[in-house]
C-alpha cells in the first residue's frame, strides 16, 4: 500500500501524471510546476503553442488545452497574438496542489481496483485448493 502523505507537497511525479491524467493535463501541471519553481517568473512570457507542441511531443491542440487551463485559473494570460504571459506563482501553487488532491483520490480508486482484482485471484486459488484438498480427503 502507498504511504499517503496529508501534508500536500508541490513536487509533481511526472510517470504518475501521465499514467492517470490525460496529456494537456499533466502538461499544464508541468508548466504550472516550471512557475512555481521559479524557472517561469511571473510576467515571463512562455513559448509559443508550436514550440511547446515539439518540446512535449504533442500536438498544438493538446498545448492550446493546456494553457487553457492555466488561464481558466488566471495562472496565465493570452494575448490576441497568442502571447502567453505568467501571471501568478501563488495559484500555480494552488493548482498543483488542487490537482495532486485530485491525482489522490484517483489513484486511490486504481489501488482499490487492483487490490480487489488481487482479492478475486486469491479467492479462486483458494478455492482450487480446498477442492484438491477435499478430492484428496476422499480418496484417501
Amino acid at each position: 500500500m502507498k504511504n499517503v502523505n496529508v501534508k500536500p507537497q508541490l513536487q509533481i511525479q511526472e510517470e504518475i501524471c501521465v499514467q492517470e491524467m490525460p496529456g494537456y493535463k499533466s502538461i499544464s501541471l508541468d508548466i504550472a510546476q516550471r512557475i512555481v519553481n521559479g524557472e517561469l517568473p511571473v510576467n515571463s512570457k512562455i513559448s509559443g503553442r508550436t514550440l511547446l507542441a515539439s518540446k512535449y511531443h504533442v500536438s498544438p491542440e493538446t498545448i492550446r488545452k493546456s494553457i487553457g487551463l492555466l488561464k481558466d485559473e488566471n495562472i496565465v494570460s493570452v494575448s490576441q497574438g497568442k502571447e502567453i504571459t505568467v501571471l501568478s506563482k501563488r495559484l500555480a501553487e494552488d493548482y498543483i496542489i488542487k490537482n495532486q488532491y485530485l491525482k489522490s483520490v484517483y489513484s486511490l480508486r486504481q489501488e482499490l481496483e487492483i487490490l480487489l482484482k488481487e482479492k478475486q485471484e486469491m479467492d479462486y486459488k483458494f478455492e482450487r485448493n480446498t477442492e484438491r484438498n477435499h478430492s484428496a480427503f476422499r480418496s484417501a
